[in-house]
């Protein structure tokens, strides 16, 4: 079996994947919180200037 290759992340070692409280503490679901104190239309602008296609923006729009 080969050795797992490893990659260091931002977070790795701050964070135990098991607290929620740590994740957020770092800063996660930061971008949520901003979604839902939006309108609608603002939520909906900021969408289309992202350029985002798909699921998670893969591809470019040419």
């Amino acid at each position: 079996m080969a050795e797992e290759l490893r990659i260091i992340l931002r977070n790795y070692g701050k964070i135990d994947p098991l607290k929620i409280e740590d994740y957020i503490g770092q800063g996660g679901y930061d971008a949520l919180k901003k979604a839902r104190a939006m309108k609608p239309e603002e939520l909906i602008d900021e969408v289309r200037q992202s350029k985002l296609r798909g699921r998670g923006g893969a591809g470019d729009e040419t």
